[in-house]
Order: C-alpha cells, then structure tokens, then sequence
C-alpha cells in the first residue's frame, strides 16, 4: 500500500501550500537532488562541464513521475561522470551551447 505525506510546494507569508504525493517518491527526488548536488560539487568547475539540472525521468513511483539529475558535458568528462548515484540514474548529455536558451530568445 502506498504511503502519502504531505510536501509543501510554495512557501507564503501565511504559510505554504502542500500537496500530497507518495512518501517514496518524495524520498527519491530528494536522492536525485542530492546527486545533482553531488555532480555538481565533483565536476562544475573542471573543464567540459557546460551545465546541469534536474529533469523529468523515465521512471514513475505510484503513478508519478520522478526527477533524474541530468549534466551537459565533452566527450571527455563524460567517461568519469557516474551511471547513478545512490540509486538515481545520472542522464548524460551533449554540451549546452552558448546562447541557447530563453535568454538569447529574449535578446536577439
């Protein structure tokens, strides 16, 4: 049976709004932005790091669905960066190019 808690999903002045969402999946999202923490403590600053972030994944915990830590890297760096990170799967990427984004959108 699933277990369901409650996460608040905006904080207020009189509070924050809450959702209820399954206690598992809760648990491996806060898993998957530990890893994306753990990249980006271990690999932001060496050379062919271009980004990162935390993205919809391709696994579904009681019907919804969950992050997965995603690095925009070279060819290079892509050889040390881990399949998984304490059961969270690491999505490995091309390099983010240079002015690609809602900021150049916004500026041409």
């Amino acid at each position: 049976m699933t277990e369901w808690i409650e996460v608040t999903t905006e904080d207020g002045p009189n509070g924050g709004a809450t959702k209820r969402v399954p206690k598992a999946w809760d648990e491996y999202n806060q898993r998957a932005k530990h890893a994306l923490q753990t990249l980006r403590d271990q690999f932001g600053d060496k050379p062919g790091f271009t980004g990162s972030g935390l993205e919809t994944g391709d696994q579904a915990i009681a019907g919804y669905t969950v992050f997965q830590p995603v690095v925009h890297v070279e060819d290079d760096l892509a050889a040390e960066i881990p399949d998984e990170i304490d059961g969270v799967p690491v999505r490995i990427e091309p390099p983010k190019e240079e002015g690609v984004g809602l900021d150049s959108f916004f500026t041409s």
